[in-house]
């Protein structure tokens, strides 16, 4: 008894997967150069730099603040700037989908099993 699947939704799934899969690796490389760059403005507010190596922890309550303090002339604020709207694009398209879709699939899981 197994669920069977559109081979071409499948294969879209699989992409999808495998797209936010290279996303999230930019965004840990593109966090890579912010911290061998030195974001100092990220030690004043005491929030660790490796943070920014895991997308879905980065806070960007305390992202924007920095962001807006410092210079237009700092090429620190450009990539900051880069980095805030592809972690919002991340987020968006990627993990809020997959936390809906995961608890949907788990909900249908336990419905289940219970019958």
């Amino acid at each position: 008894m197994g669920i069977q699947v559109n081979p071409f939704l499948g294969l879209l799934i699989f992409i999808y997967f495998i797209s936010g899969g290279i996303m999230r690796f930019y965004l840990q490389i593109k966090g890579a150069r912010l911290i061998s760059k030195k974001l100092n403005c990220l030690q004043i507010l005491g929030i660790d730099k490796i943070l920014l190596f895991i997308p879905e922890f980065v806070p960007l309550s305390v992202l924007k603040p920095i962001y807006e303090e410092l210079s237009i002339f700092d090429t620190e604020k450009y990539e900051l700037e880069d980095y805030i709207k592809m972690l919002k694009v991340y987020r968006c398209i990627y993990i809020i989908p997959c936390v809906i879709g995961g608890s949907i699939i788990l909900l249908c899981i336990f419905i289940n099993t219970l019958l």
